[in-house]
């Protein structure tokens, strides 16, 4: 079991090691709300976190993570793939579902061009060269108007400065 004790940017855990995790409020892709494992929110009086504001060290894999929601919600194609390796995995729950820049490039292209869509990360953990978002998507079918949206786990894998394996996990 985790003990939480704010230190610094993240938590110490009752081992004393120090950890880093941090959320994301529903309400923007991108603005955090300070919380640790067990732990209440720590808002900066700004509004942001207090290891954002003050500079702290946030991971590769974090900035990619944020840069590519990012992207996403710009509807910019180009600015989302080039934040994954040429060679990125893409895993659909535990099955491959492709792999390479240009296979992924092509699996979002129709939609990058013609659906309206968006996500917003309400969670986000970060661990070593991995990140983990508990993301809330929606997208609007530009044929039929019918709009559809979903949780998912989305879980990025560095791989030199780039996501280098994505897998979405239904929850």
């Amino acid at each position: 079991m985790t003990e939480c004790v704010h230190a610094g940017s993240g938590f110490t855990d009752v081992d004393g090691r120090e950890r880093r995790r941090r959320t994301e409020a529903s309400g923007s892709p991108g603005v955090p709300d300070g919380r640790g494992v067990g732990c209440e929110p720590r808002r900066h009086p700004r509004g942001g976190s207090r290891r954002q504001e003050e500079g702290g060290v946030v991971s590769p894999i974090e900035r990619l993570a944020v840069r590519q929601l990012e992207a996403y919600n710009a509807s910019d194609l180009d600015a989302f793939c080039d934040c994954y390796h040429e060679e990125v995995e893409i895993w659909n729950d535990r099955t491959p579902a492709g792999s390479g820049i240009e296979g992924f490039r092509d699996r979002y292209r129709d939609m990058f061009e013609r659906w309206s869509f968006g996500g917003e990360v309400s969670n986000r953990l970060v661990a070593g060269d991995h990140a983990v978002d508990l993301e809330h998507w929606w997208r609007i079918d530009p044929d039929t108007g019918e709009r559809s949206e979903g949780d998912l786990l989305v879980r990025y894998t560095l791989r030199e400065d780039r996501i280098g394996v994505v897998q979405f996990i239904r929850v």
